[in-house]
């Protein structure tokens, strides 16, 4: 799919936020320039973009399992 909007931009965001409430902690979670990186990353990569496999929401996740852990 190629996103050739702003639009279509933040349906495929709004789209990753209703796939499960992890998603849409994390994208939530994003400070502007972390944003801006998400949908930069979506708008390039188009259909192999995968936001469980991005460094940013790993790395979100390890920190969650640390926290609960404690």
């Amino acid at each position: 799919m190629e996103i050739n909007s702003i639009n279509e931009l933040e349906n495929t965001i709004q789209n990753l936020k209703s796939k499960n409430s992890t998603f849409k902690d994390y994208i939530e979670s994003l400070d502007p320039l972390h944003y801006k990186a998400l949908t930069i990353s979506i708008r390039e990569l188009e259909s192999s973009f995968s936001l469980e496999k991005s460094i940013g929401y790993i790395n979100y996740i390890k920190s969650i399992s640390q926290f609960h852990k404690s």
